[in-house]
Formats: structure tokens, sequence, C-alpha cells
């Protein structure tokens, strides 16, 4: 028996006889299959894992920081230690609300769109404000896509057309907030309704999250129903005050440091100075002030709410430690 025929059946010898080599002769002779050209074509990338499994690291680091967190508590009642976890949460907004703004690859899908929903960002300002912010390029699609929504005003449709004109001759450093928020002229005015339209999308998740409890606690219920009621209620508008505020505060930062840039550049500070204003770093800022809105949630919900969010911030902070290149996807 030949070598081929020991290491291969006849059936794929037979079958491979078309894409293989000789090696050898007479009875020392054997096949090596080699791939053709075409099955190379029919090769189809590995497919993406499945779900679950995409989830894996994201629930490692919910089990650690929840042991951290049980391990932390016993630890602090015992020596008199004392760290609130609204700091925690203000460190976890700044990568969170940076990758919001220029890397939304880093983040899940799910995830930037209830950030987008919640505090009713535009689409569209967003994707411009990072391309300009990373690759200092005008998208020109995204432009026209918020010049041609019947929602922007009448005075930042005439200022977006204004850049569009002259795009070619203006060099952005960041987003004009006029495609930021195209349905409110006003920076100043903006984020009291920011908040109210936060508020207003959020309460009625609030109202489930809090009174929905109460029918475990029926017994409790039926012996003090007013004040059960009343502290759901209280805490329902509190959870909400709390979200709302988190959209105003970032909002209302991101048009402050771009109206700051727009009156300082070109003055007697340096330019180097003024352009930190709206580097990338600077919304990471935006982030950590966004996070400071935590402090009017219920002492005993904000560990809940800062375990929820850090191992979103250390997966997208160590994504794009990975890599730092620019997108806009």
């Amino acid at each position: 028996m030949s070598i081929g025929a020991s290491l291969y059946p006849s059936r794929l010898i037979a079958a491979s006889s078309r894409s293989s080599f000789h090696v050898g002769h007479g009875r020392g002779r054997c096949f090596l299959p080699l791939f053709s050209p075409s099955s190379f074509m029919k090769m189809q990338p590995p497919a993406a894992p499945p779900r679950r499994v995409r989830r894996r690291p994201s629930l490692r680091q919910e089990v650690f920081l929840r042991a951290f967190l049980g391990a932390y508590t016993t630890y602090s009642k015992n020596h008199d230690i004392s760290i609130d976890a609204s700091i925690l949460f203000v460190l976890a907004c700044g990568p969170i609300m940076y990758a919001f703004a220029l890397r939304p690859d880093t983040l899940s899908r799910s995830y930037k769109t209830w950030i987008m929903d919640a505090a009713g960002f535009c689409r569209d300002g967003v994707q411009l404000n990072c391309k300009v912010v990373r690759e200092q390029t005008l998208d020109a699609a995204a432009l026209d896509r918020i010049i041609a929504h019947p929602a922007t005003t009448p005075a930042n449709r005439a200022s977006l057309a204004t850049l569009r004109d002259a795009s070619p001759h203006t060099h952005l450093r960041c987003g004009p907030c006029a495609a930021m928020h195209p349905d409110w002229t006003s920076c100043w005015t903006l984020p009291p309704v920011r908040f109210a339209g936060s508020f207003r999308r959020m309460l009625p998740i609030q109202l489930l999250l809090h009174f929905a409890p109460l029918l475990l606690r029926w017994r409790v219920l039926r012996a003090h129903p007013a004040r059960v009621l009343l502290r759901a209620a209280r805490g329902c508008v509190r959870s909400a005050t709390f979200l709302g505020a988190l959209s105003a505060f970032y909002q209302s930062t991101v048009c402050l440091k771009t109206q700051l840039h727009a009156r300082l550049a070109g003055g007697r500070l340096p330019a180097g100075l003024v352009d930190l204003l709206v580097s990338p770093a600077s919304f990471w800022m935006a982030g950590l002030v966004s996070g400071l809105s935590l402090l009017l949630e219920e002492p005993h919900r904000r560990a809940g709410v800062a375990l929820y969010v850090v191992p979103k911030a250390i997966e997208s902070a160590w994504a794009v430690a990975r890599n730092p290149g620019p997108s806009t996807s």
C-alpha cells in the first residue's frame, strides 16, 4: 500500500486528484492534496460569535464589581470608611460620554440608542461633531439631513446653510451648536428644555420601577399605604430628575465650551490653550460634569446605578485604549 493510501482514504484521493501534486516514484509515490483557487473563493469568513459569547466580558465585569462592592461594604463598616458611590459614577460617566460623542463603536448599539433617545440628542449632529473633532472634516451628508429636517429652526437652518456654502474655506474644531441642537436656537435656554424632555421620557419607566416592587410588599402596603406610596412617588420623581439633569448637564457643558472657544479664538490667549476647550478630552470632562447629577438620586440607589454604568465604562475605555484611531460609525 502506498503512503498516500495509508494517509488518505481512497475517496479523498480520487476527489483531490485534480488539485494535488505527486511526491516520490513507484510505490513511494504519495498524493498531497492542494486547495484550488476556487476553493479559496468559496471559503466563508468566520461567523461572528453569538450574543451570549459577546456578553461574557460584561457579565464577568459586573460580577467582579458586585463582589468588590460587597467586600468594600464589609470592610468600610468594620473600619469606618465612607466613599460615596457618586464618585464611581462620575468617573464612569467620563469614558461613556466620550465614547458616545467620539467613539460610538465602543458602545453597544442598544446603549447608544438609549442615551440618544433618553437625552433627546440629534443623531446627525452627534455624527457630524464626531467627524469634525476626530478627522477635521465636515460631514456634508449629515449636514444636509439636519438642514432638511422639519424640526430644524429657521435660524439654525440659515446658519448651517451658510456653513455648508463656506465649508471649503472653513476650518472647524468641533460641531456647531446649531447642528448639535437644531430644534432649539438658543444655547442658554436649552438646558431646561433638555431636562423637561428627558424627565418626561423617563418618568413612565421610573413609575414602573418604583411601583411594581410594591406588589411584593403587599402587607407593608396595606399597613401603611400613604407612607409607602408617597415614598415610591418621591423616589420616582428623584430618579427621573437625576436622568433629566444628566442630559441637561452634558448638553450645557458641550454648548458652554463651544461658545467659549468661539469667543476666545483669535484673542490674546494661546491658540493651543483655547483649542483645549474643543479637544477630544473636553468631551471626557463633559461626561464627568454630567455624572454629578447622581447626587439628585436617592442615596440607597446610587450604588446600583454606579454598578450598572461602570462595566460599560471599563469595556469602552479598554476598547479605546486598544484602538485609539478615529471612528465615526
